[in-house]
């Protein structure tokens, strides 16, 4: 029992926090919240610019998600005790430091680009600004001639928060998946009601092919696996 295994335990103290820490959190699962245990034993000691809190959420609490909001937080999920930003900042990239979001960097296809500093796109040159980029005027459509028809090209730079880009393009092969995108990633997608037909082109979802193994099979095509048909 947990008795025996903190006494018995070379760090005593230790475990006995772990065990009361697996109770607390036993019980907020079941709607009984237990705040202020750790005070005099078990206390915490967080980071400089953090604070410790007995409900902390870990959603959207990073520079990274001022511009992509994190889909996972849509699902339900438990407050969790520990260490965390203030309200109004939020973690750097090395998730060792609360800042304000004037501070905060920006990402772009999966490069740090440090705040208030500035990139070209070949079209436009976008700020990073309050953790997200800023371009002037709207050049999407002119980017969007690079796509094959009728493929229409998404530039995250300059894309609404809750834009999804490329990374979560439905095809064939992937109909059936849920995408859970950490970052919107720029490129050419198929236009609603379509899904990539994997060969650089757009299709029905209704028109898609069988696949098995690589390979496609057209409606009406009979395979011979072994002796099945």
């Amino acid at each position: 029992n947990c008795i025996y295994d903190t006494c018995n335990s070379e760090k005593s103290e230790e475990a006995l926090c772990a065990a009361l820490s697996t109770y607390a959190k036993k019980c907020s699962e079941n709607d009984l919240k237990i705040v202020g245990w750790r005070t005099g034993i078990c206390e915490m000691s967080c980071p400089e610019s953090m604070i410790f809190s007995y409900s902390f959420s870990a959603c959207n609490s990073t520079c990274r998600f001022l511009a992509q909001p994190n889909t996972f937080c849509d699902l339900s999920g438990l407050p969790v005790e520990g260490c965390g930003c203030p309200e109004g900042t939020f973690l750097t990239p090395n998730l060792d430091q609360c800042v304000e979001a004037k501070k905060c960097p920006c990402f772009h296809n999966n490069e740090i680009i440090p705040a208030e500093s500035s990139i070209n796109t070949g079209i436009v040159t976008c700020k990073c600004i309050r953790g997200v980029f800023e371009c002037p005027g709207q050049f999407r459509a002119s980017i969007g001639e690079e796509c094959p028809t009728p493929m229409y090209y998404v530039e995250c730079l300059s894309a609404d928060p809750d834009v999804v880009g490329s990374e979560c393009q439905k095809s064939c092969k992937t109909q059936d998946m849920h995408c859970y995108n950490e970052e919107c990633v720029s490129g050419c997608i198929c236009p609603d009601g379509l899904v990539s037909d994997d060969q650089g082109g757009c299709i029905p979802e209704n028109e898609c092919p069988c696949v098995y193994g690589e390979s496609f099979y057209n409606s009406g095509h009979v395979l011979s696996i072994l002796c099945n048909t």
